[in-house]
């Protein structure tokens, strides 16, 4: 129970599209071969590329500080 806590306690500051794309390629990835697999991978990441907390990710790391995620 305290490493599921943990576990998610490292998760939740992290961009929630991403989050919900990386769950979503696990769970269907795990039903079919590896090359849909690295193929399902590939257009969640194409995805999560285009998304504001992507840019928000890259800002605050040049800034030195935490990102403040949206979903978005």
């Amino acid at each position: 129970f305290e490493k599921a806590l943990q576990i998610a306690e490292e998760i939740l500051p992290r961009g929630p599209f991403a989050v919900k794309a990386a769950k979503s390629a696990i769970d269907h990835g795990m039903q079919i071969d590896l090359t849909n697999g690295l193929l399902l991978e590939k257009e969640y990441y194409s995805m999560t590329m285009q998304t504001k907390d992507r840019l928000e990710g890259l800002k605050a790391f040049l800034e030195k500080r935490p990102p403040a995620f949206k979903g978005e």
